[in-house]
This record gives C-alpha cells, structure tokens and sequence, in this order.
C-alpha cells in the first residue's frame, strides 16, 4: 500500500479497534471493518471506512470521541451520586447509632 496510515478511534460502543480488509482493499485505499465479536453484539457491526474518503474516517473519529466522552461524563456523573449517597447513609447510620448509644446509656442509669 503506498499511502499514509490513518488512526481510526475504538467503536464507540464496544471498544473493538477497525480492522483492515486487506483482500478488499486497493492500493489507493485500505478498506476498514468493524470486526464481529463473538457472543457480543455491537450496533455498530458491519461499518466500513475507507482511508481515502477523508469524511468518513473523520466521522468515525469525531462519532467515537464526541460518543466516549459522553460515556465517561455520564459514568463520572454516577460514580459521584454513588460516593454521595454512600457518604450520606454511613453518616446517616453513624448518627443513628450514636442515638442508639446515648439512649441505651440513659436506660443504663435509670
């Protein structure tokens, strides 16, 4: 193949990297595919990109980074209301069982 190589971003979806159809390429392009994932289903199975065609490995790219960030945004997002709500119920039972303890020790006197 006489042309540059490209990087092609990870699917969006289920990491898998594109992987190049050398026996369907030419020796102006290198046809790209998504590969099949055994046991797994992708949305995104049966893409193809050329490296030739600028647009679609600029689509592919610019569709898996905007698609990745989106992910980790939301997966940080949970994450945080997790730590948040973890840390609003131990404080929740600790002042519980502190309650606990201060009644049993009045009952203790009595």
């Amino acid at each position: 193949m006489s042309e540059k190589l490209i990087e092609l971003k990870p699917c969006p979806f289920c990491g898998a990297h594109l992987v190049p159809a050398e026996a369907l390429s030419t020796r102006k392009s290198t046809l790209y595919l998504h590969p099949e994932i055994e046991g797994e289903w992708c949305p995104a199975s049966g893409a193809r990109v050329w490296s030739a065609q600028a647009e679609t490995v600029e689509g592919w790219n610019r569709r898996a980074a905007s698609e990745l960030e989106r992910l980790t945004r939301e997966r940080d997002e949970a994450l945080k209301g997790a730590r948040e709500w973890k840390s609003n119920y131990l404080t929740a039972v600790n002042a519980l069982s502190i309650r606990r303890t201060k009644a049993n020790a009045g009952k203790d006197r009595a």
